[in-house]
């Protein structure tokens, strides 16, 4: 297929009279100026207006520091009329026309250039081909704006196919137009937030001509919405043709809302991800608006045009998908959407733990969010709670009964804890072992084991939690005259019975009267002999 290289004729004049953001300039170099009176001349500011084109002479101010913004200037000037110091990176009013500019020193005029991307179609053998074009406006430092049209991308439809070509390849963080269109293998749609289309013959009339007449692209991009993907909505009524039922005046707000919410990235705002596939809960066998997308008519009017509708109507979903009943204006919560779950899983509803939160903050002048009560549900359903107790689910004062189930985990933490200390000396202690003076013994309660650590000045201690659960074992070693002085500190790995660490006061290694007891010691456990002598 034979795909234009030229932009449609009057595409450029068109783009120029819009009301766009264009940015206009206020361009100032160093120049002279004769006093009229006395004949000398004197340092100026040579500026001109991008916007009019026309120049000035204006009054030097010396020392323009640094700038603003982040623009130098070794110099400024002097408004005429509001009399001002100027300096690169403030805004003001242009002296000739009175446009807003902003002032560059001639040293920061550049990278000016300011682009956008307007659509045009066209009918070719039977495919629609949605063409994008790259507008850009440049200001160069002598203050002449030129344009420059470039082909873009191309993407042709038919009934059922699509593709997609491109005029441009990225490197690092620089775009480049490359010669000739090039085919992507891979369809996606790059296509991001069509708000200009120019189309002179309107394009209901260009795609009436093709396989896709009936696809309401027109509809969808005269749609007041925020952002247009005609790509996206293409593949979507190639995907499934009861989506035209979808631009039916009371439901195409919504369904433009939506598809823009489906084409969100993960990252924010305008990231958009290039994915096409788009409204998966909706049910595509019927045919009626409400019916596609699960609502009844009364909630398709409210939600149709209505701020946060994509979040709103998820909501009401996720209400219904696990029964909890949600009358119309209820699903507005501010939750995050996985906390709306763990709510709607208790049989929740968001909106009523808001209220109940709101009461707390109003009675106790402290404001507690959605997670803290979510919390305290998981920490009372550990510690075997009835739920299903009012009282217990909704208590009086929210944060004194999460203090106190918080003081009750722990104190059953530590008495599980201490269970499986007690567990791991029990089936650790027919490894205790005495020789020359010296034995060794395991470890039997979490405080012996914090008070080795502080005593010796190392981070023992922070094992306690493997030690228990059996992912390493620690040993004490002492001397026999002296029992409960700590002296070094052993890590016994007891799958491959093996000394993993050996550690003494603030992390030395261990002298070798200790190496040799410990290399006695690991003969002793790996022949399997029974205790020659009995520890101490």
């Amino acid at each position: 297929m034979t795909l234009s290289e030229t932009p449609p004729e009057g595409l450029l004049d068109w783009v120029k009279a819009q009301r766009l953001n264009w940015r206009d300039y206020f361009i100032y170099r160093a120049g002279r100026q004769t006093d009229p009176l006395t004949g000398l001349r004197h340092k100026c500011a040579d500026a001109v207006c991008s916007a009019c084109g026309e120049t000035v002479k204006m009054p030097y101010v010396p020392g323009g520091g640094c700038g603003h913004a982040g623009y130098s200037a070794p110099f400024g000037f002097r408004h005429p009329v509001s009399g001002d110091a100027l300096i690169s990176g403030d805004r003001l009013a242009c002296p000739m026309c009175g446009e807003a500019v902003e002032a560059r020193h001639v040293s920061n005029a550049r990278r000016l250039e300011r682009c956008v991307w307007p659509m045009t179609a066209e009918a070719r053998g039977g495919k629609l081909l949605l063409y994008l074009w790259r507008v850009c406006r440049d200001v160069e430092k002598s203050g002449r704006v030129t344009w420059r049209v470039d082909p873009w991308e191309v993407y042709a439809f038919g009934g059922t196919s699509a593709a997609r070509w491109r005029h441009w390849r990225k490197f690092t963080t620089a775009t480049y137009i490359i010669p000739g269109w090039q085919e992507r293998k891979r369809f996606g749609d790059t296509m991001f937030d069509v708000d200009l289309v120019y189309c002179p013959e309107g394009l209901a009339n260009v795609y009436a001509q093709t396989e896709c007449a009936d696809c309401k692209l027109e509809t969808y991009m005269d749609i007041e919405t925020e952002y247009r993907f005609p790509v996206t909505w293409m593949k979507l009524w190639q995907r499934h043709r009861t989506a035209e039922a979808l631009m039916a005046p009371n439901a195409k707000k919504l369904a433009a809302a939506l598809i823009a919410e489906g084409k969100r990235s993960p990252a924010y705002n305008k990231n958009w991800s290039e994915r096409t596939d788009v409204l998966h809960g909706a049910d595509w066998k019927k045919r009626k608006p409400h019916e596609m997308l699960r609502l009844t008519k009364e909630e398709l009017a409210c939600f149709n045009g209505a701020e946060d509708a994509p979040k709103r109507l998820k909501a009401l979903l996720l209400a219904r998908k696990y029964g909890v009943a949600c009358r119309l204006g209820e699903e507005v919560t501010k939750v995050t959407e996985s906390q709306q779950e763990d709510f709607l899983k208790r049989g929740v509803l968001p909106a009523k733990a808001e209220r109940y939160l709101d009461r707390q903050a109003a009675r106790y002048k402290s404001r507690l969010w959605p997670g803290y009560l979510l919390d305290y549900w998981n920490m009372a359903e550990k510690l075997g709670e009835d739920l299903g107790d009012r009282d217990a689910m909704w208590p009086q004062n929210l944060r004194r009964a999460h203090d106190r189930m918080q003081e009750r985990q722990k104190a059953k933490a530590a008495a599980e804890r201490r269970e499986r200390f007690q567990q791991r000396y029990e089936r650790m202690k027919k490894y205790a072992f005495e020789d020359g003076g010296i034995f060794i013994r395991p470890c039997a309660t979490e405080e012996e084991l914090v008070a080795e650590g502080k005593a010796l000045h190392h981070c023992v201690a922070s094992y306690a939690e493997r030690h228990a659960r059996g992912g390493l074992t620690i040993f004490f070693i002492r001397r026999k005259d002296k029992p409960d002085e700590p002296w070094f500190t052993l890590n016994f790995n007891e799958k491959q019975l093996s000394v993993t660490e050996n550690r003494g006061m603030r992390n030395c290694a261990r002298t070798e009267e200790v190496r040799n007891f410990e290399n006695t010691w690991l003969e002793w456990v790996r022949s399997g002999r029974k205790r020659r002598t009995s520890a101490a």
